[in-house]
């Protein structure tokens, strides 16, 4: 979605109170749209994407003076079982190519959460029908589907990993190479690479400072979250709390 339309969302709320909503976006597109539309009066932005800690989000555009209530999202959770018996495991990739294979849009698809004989896919509300009535096979599996009416809880992002690192700088390449154990001279390449991202901004500046509760991402690595600085060793290195996922 262009900004352009975003922007148009906002003002229709500004100028009739009511809410509006964009289709589902990356936390990159989020972030820049949200710090560049909180100019508007009159309207509260908020993002959800079914689930908490969502990586695909619908912006929601709301006037000040209403309640927000994440049921008024365009949101409709959609599982699709399988039998686990004959089948190969199915991957986030396999869900997500059967679903744009029937001619969906991706930015009508949010996040798509893999269990082992089963996924629950968050989707905009107008294709939840469509998609229970049309897919039939996630590559060559027979499934099934049904709206999902279920605890939200068990599809929850998992924790991470805590781990403890020293760096020798907040400096991104120094934290990057001490997070994903690789060389500084990796680290450096990953991110003028344009594959790496703090907060869900793309940064291509290798002495770019970080700090705590900053979440940074490399495509191919996974993410990590600084959860605390806890200060500098005998050896003058930075000590660390990350927590890793993968």
């Amino acid at each position: 979605m262009a900004f352009s339309k975003a922007l148009d969302l906002a003002r229709r709320t500004s100028r009739y109170y009511e809410a509006s909503f964009t289709d589902f976006l990356d936390m990159e597109k989020i972030t820049e749209f949200t710090e560049r539309l909180a100019y508007i009066d009159g309207v509260e932005i908020y993002a959800f994407g079914g689930k908490p800690e969502s990586e695909r989000r619908i912006i929601g555009f709301f006037p000040d003076f209403a309640e927000i209530k994440e049921e008024d999202f365009p949101i409709t959770p959609v599982i699709i079982s399988h039998g686990s018996k004959f089948s190969r495991k199915l991957s986030h990739r396999d869900y997500l190519g059967s679903l744009t294979g029937l001619g969906i849009d991706r930015r009508k698809l949010g996040d798509i959460v893999v269990f082992d004989d089963f996924a629950i896919a968050f989707v905009h509300r107008d294709i939840a029908d469509y998609i229970t009535a049309n897919l039939e096979f996630v590559g060559r599996t027979k499934v099934s589907c049904d709206v999902y009416k279920g605890d939200m809880d068990i599809v929850s992002p998992k924790d991470g990993v805590t781990r403890f690192i020293t760096a020798p700088s907040l400096r991104l390449d120094a934290v990057l190479s001490a997070s994903f154990n690789v060389s500084r001279g990796k680290a450096s390449e990953l991110i003028k690479a344009e594959i790496v991202k703090v907060n869900w901004k793309t940064i291509t500046n290798t002495s770019f400072g970080l700090k705590e509760n900053d979440m940074i991402s490399a495509k191919g690595f996974g993410r990590v979250k600084i959860s605390e600085i806890k200060g500098t060793t005998k050896k003058n290195r930075i000590s660390i709390i990350i927590e890793k996922f993968a």
